[in-house]
């Protein structure tokens, strides 16, 4: 009896042995399925009865799915051993159910008496599955030497990066190439990073956990309403002083921002504060053309200045104040006359000293550094418009000047402008990727017009077709019409000659019978004129009669001979033209046959020519329908990006004021655009867009500890944190036996508006496993089950977020339909482990890589495959497309990063690498790329030349 559950015998010769011995087991205490059965089927019955590998449709893990069992059946009747076919077949007590198979791939074994004892007394018992022990995992402390990078993540913006080495996470800035923290994130090595669109939220991935970290943007440590215009802050960092248009001065702690005192400092706008290098005194100058000094909210000096006073700052035991008048005056801490330092042809609108040094900055233009023991300026540079601000590095190194012309610039300490800063960096990126969206669009509207063309000229041959197919009809038919001609011919001629040799036998046979009958009368009369003879010899005459009547008879036998003869002679003659007739028929319905079989294919070649002519106009329909799709597609593109670009002109504000941070790294500048921006202090690489304030910001300053402060038009103060850390927001999971994720978390994706977090992992060779998640609530969005029968390794959303690309240990890369939650396409080629997935910008390819040490790209649409890209020497490990075009980067264990043209083609490799590298990732722009490997460096380079932009080591123990 043939039984499906057991599919594997069929194929191989059924086991001759005789039935396996069960051995005799007395036992009161139940079978422990998990710890006493599952050893031994795993040996020499789950190879070919497994989730991967379900011959006969059996799966033999779990009591659950023997009982389910297979194509005929449950394998297993609880209670009833002998019943059961998995026991028939493990004891051999049936002739066409012996298990395992003789010679079987897997190397299995018959199972011992002793085993099937076992497995016949957990049946008997009610083959009850193991009671649930959740496994306590003893977890260890990382050692200090697992420095490997495994995975490796970079904000959309090129902002921030982030690796995961061991069970650690760094991050890092990359404008300013610091390294920002170290975490301890998981307690099992962290398996996959991904950070999401805005490059807010960082997911990461371990053992039965996903962990989502959080920097947050725009954080106000401090918000004071109605506070003032200006500022100035303790070089202690205990005070800040806010003074505004009314003249009143108020003085809070920090970083609480408790009031501690206030005084009226004077009778006009204040136009500058500035504390005392002793944090003893505050300065104050007005508009009233006054500077006045206090101490513990009492006056202690005041001086009245020739002409409004637009900055004051102090410098070693004196001040400097800035004149509407072009003259900068150098004053004692009791307001006493010093110096004045005349030169500037307009208006001096701000200050900045450090130690004997002090910077101008004018209204015409220039920016001056004066020696103030000389009395004269040292360095002179050119801000190309009216300068509103001025600010002087800790370090002394350089200078920064902001002006009305919305430009800020950055000089060395000889003068050379480093830098030049504006607008907004954000509104800038927006603008880039509205022209990444052009590119796209514009390509896909050439893609459409291709694909119509392509259409168009097949809808040409279509119609050729049927016209040509059409034209033969009437050919066809006359040919058919003339062969069923020759075909009646030949018939008739065929009958005539069957009717003329018909007839020429009737006459043989009439002739014959006459013949015949002529010869047996004439036999008679002969034996009648012997018989004559003998019995009347003397009767002559009758003898003679006799005689005479037999010859006459014997004359009339041989005339009918004659005629016979004759009839006879004319058979062959009539029989001749039987066979030419005959076949000419044969011929003629054989080619009637052809006719008629010519004639019904060229009918069907219309109808299928008509066919694809319908499919091809049907598709030109389509294809023209995308194309206007497309173009309409292209117009936005191109609307939206010429609506970016006038946000970038329009966010080109006047700037009024500009401060460098303590630890010389960071400069920020600030203005009429509400915002405050902050910018590296060595090149003017744009950092941070600040945004809170709710009229045209006048004032920056620094405390001593990093907090950036800002004042504004609307008279609101806020203390900003301008460095918020990585703070971990939500866990995903419970690490434990109880966690959603059965195994190692090894795949993350984040779709594109960053409302849904893929995860992919499984256990190994058991299974593959993809979730979505809601990335604002960590709450579970979707199950996708049996996408993978093994490890999930890979994840990407398409761009237009109706697929999920997936890559596994399976071999194979698949696409799921998020909508229906289907399986829609499958890739398959890779001969090993599929470790990475990308999706061209224009979602038309798809990228893989593969530890076969392949790079192959797909039709995402068709699933055909493009192009393999060889040339590597061991896995490749990951791939990711680059910026709006079709270039790729990989990494991959020949020590190599690439750069790949769209054909694949190789443009570059990056340098400096020396081991196996494992994971890679590019900025959105595509002009930052970020790599990791074994020797846990995190590698930096610029991708348009190649070159390094920095380079992190991990930390030394």
């Amino acid at each position: 009896m043939k039984r499906a559950a057991f599919a594997l015998i069929a194929s191989i010769a059924a086991a001759t042995a005789a039935p396996i011995p069960i051995a005799s087991l007395e036992r009161a205490t139940p079978v422990d399925f998990e710890r006493e059965v599952v050893p031994f089927m795993r040996d020499n019955c789950l190879a070919c009865h497994c989730q991967t590998t379900t011959k006969g449709g059996l799966n033999l893990e779990t009591p659950e799915l023997m009982l389910k069992g297979g194509d005929t059946g449950p394998a297993i009747v609880a209670g009833k051993s002998a019943e059961s076919l998995v026991l028939q077949a493990a004891a051999h007590t049936d002739d066409d159910l012996k298990m395992p198979p003789r010679d079987n791939k897997a190397k299995a074994h018959d199972l011992t008496p002793e085993q099937l004892a076992l497995l016949k007394l957990w049946i008997d018992q009610g083959a009850n599955p193991s009671p649930k022990v959740e496994r306590v995992i003893a977890w260890q402390d990382v050692p200090g030497t697992l420095r490997a990078i495994f995975a490796a993540a970079i904000t959309p913006d090129g902002q921030f990066a982030a690796c995961a080495r061991a069970n650690r996470i760094s991050f890092y800035h990359l404008p300013s190439g610091r390294e920002l923290a170290s975490e301890n994130a998981h307690r099992d090595q962290v398996n996959a990073l991904a950070f999401s669109p805005d490059g807010t939220l960082l997911a990461s991935a371990g053992y039965r956990e996903v962990k989502l970290w959080r920097r947050p943007r725009d954080v106000q440590k401090l918000a004071l309403p109605d506070a003032g215009t200006r500022i100035a802050v303790s070089t202690d960092g205990k005070w800040l002083a806010v003074a505004g248009d009314d003249g009143n001065v108020k003085v809070s702690e920090l970083p609480g921002g408790k009031a501690a005192l206030s005084f009226h400092a004077a009778n006009g706008a204040v136009t500058a504060l500035s504390f005392s290098p002793d944090n003893a005194k505050v300065a104050c100058a007005s508009a009233d053309k006054s500077i006045t000094v206090w101490a513990n909210g009492q006056q202690v000096a005041r001086v009245e200045t020739p002409a409004e006073v637009n900055a004051v700052v102090w410098f070693a035991d004196k001040l400097a104040s800035a004149g509407a008048d072009g003259v900068i005056r150098v004053w004692s801490d009791a307001l006493a006359p010093v110096k004045e330092l005349p030169g500037h042809a307009g208006a001096v609108t701000a200050l900045a000293a450090r130690e004997a040094l002090i910077l101008s900055g004018g209204a015409d233009g220039t920016v001056r550094v004066w020696d103030v023991e000389k009395g004269q300026a040292t360095v002179q540079m050119n801000h190309s418009g009216p300068v509103s601000a001025v600010a002087i590095r800790g370090d002394g190194k350089a200078f920064a000047s902001a002006g009305a012309n919305n430009i800020a610039k950055l000089w060395d300490a000889a003068g050379k402008q480093l830098a030049e800063m504006k607008g907004n960096r954000l509104a800038a990126e927006f603008a880039d990727a509205r022209d990444r969206g052009l590119q796209i669009a514009t390509g896909t509207v050439a893609y459409r017009k291709e694909a119509a063309g392509n259409a168009e000229k097949a809808l040409t041959a279509a119609n050729e077709a049927v016209k040509k197919a059409t034209d033969a009809v009437p050919v066809k038919q006359q040919e058919f019409e003339a062969k069923q001609k020759a075909l009646a011919e030949a018939k008739e001629a065929k009958n005539a000659a069957d009717t003329a040799l018909a007839a020429v036998e009737a006459e043989i046979k009439k002739a014959t019978e006459a013949f015949e009958a002529a010869e047996k009368i004439a036999q008679q009369a002969k034996t009648d004129a012997e018989a004559a003879k003998t019995n009347t010899p003397q009767d002559q005459p009758a003898i003679d009669k006799a005689n005479a009547d037999a010859a006459a008879k014997a004359q009339e036998s041989a005339k009918a001979k004659t005629v016979v003869d004759q009839q006879t002679a004319q058979r062959k003659p009539a029989t001749d033209k039987i066979e030419p007739a005959a076949k000419k028929l044969t011929e003629a319905e054989a080619a009637v046959k052809r006719a008629e079989q010519t004639r019904a294919a060229a009918d069907t070649e219309i109808t299928l020519s008509k066919s694809q002519a319908e499919k091809s106009t049907a598709t030109l329909n389509d294809a023209k329908a995308a194309i206007d799709a497309a173009e309409a597609a292209r117009v936005k593109a191109d609307a939206d990006l010429q609506a970016a670009r006038k946000a970038v002109t329009d966010a080109e504000k006047p700037l009024r004021a500009i401060a460098f941070s303590p630890d010389n790294l960071t400069v920020a500048t600030t203005g009429d655009d509400q915002l405050v921006h902050t910018w590296n202090a060595d090149n003017g690489a744009a950092f941070e867009v600040l945004a809170g304030h709710k009229g045209n910001v006048t004032a920056l300053a620094f405390a001593p500890g990093g907090d950036l402060i800002s004042a504004a038009q609307d008279r609101g103060v806020i203390v900003w944190d301008a460095n918020p850390a990585w703070k971990l927001e939500r866990t995903i999971g419970t690490g434990d036996a109880k966690s959603p994720f059965t195994d190692r978390v090894c795949a993350l994706a984040f779709s594109a508006d960053g409302k849904l977090l893929a995860t992919g992992g499984g256990e190994p060779s058991r299974g593959g496993e993809i979730k979505l998640w809601n990335a604002a609530t960590g709450d579970i969005a979707r199950d996708i089950p049996n996408i993978h029968s093994d490890v999930v390794l890979g994840l990407d959303f398409s761009p237009d977020g109706n697929f999920l690309a997936s890559a596994a240990a399976d071999k194979m890369a698949r696409l799921t339909d998020l909508a229906a939650g289907k399986l829609a396409r499958t890739f398959e080629g890779h001969t090993q482990h599929v470790l990475g997935v990308s999706w061209s910008p224009d979602g038309r390819t798809l990228a893989t890589a593969g530890a076969d040490a392949q790079v192959k790209l797909w039709d995402a649409a068709t699933g055909d495959r493009k192009k393999n890209v060889d040339g590597y020497e061991k896995e490749a490990t990951a791939v990711r497309f680059a910026g709006a075009g079709a270039t790729l980067v990989t990494s991959s264990g020949d020590s190599k990063v690439r750069l790949l043209a769209a054909d694949g083609n190789q443009v570059r490799v990056f340098p400096d690498v020396a081991d196996f590298m494992n994971a890679v990732a590019v900025s959105a722009d595509g002009k930052i790329v970020v790599a990791g490997g074994q020797d846990g460096v995190l590698r930096i380079w610029n991708a348009a030349d190649g070159k390094t932009l920095v380079n992190f080591s991990p930390a030394k123990k």
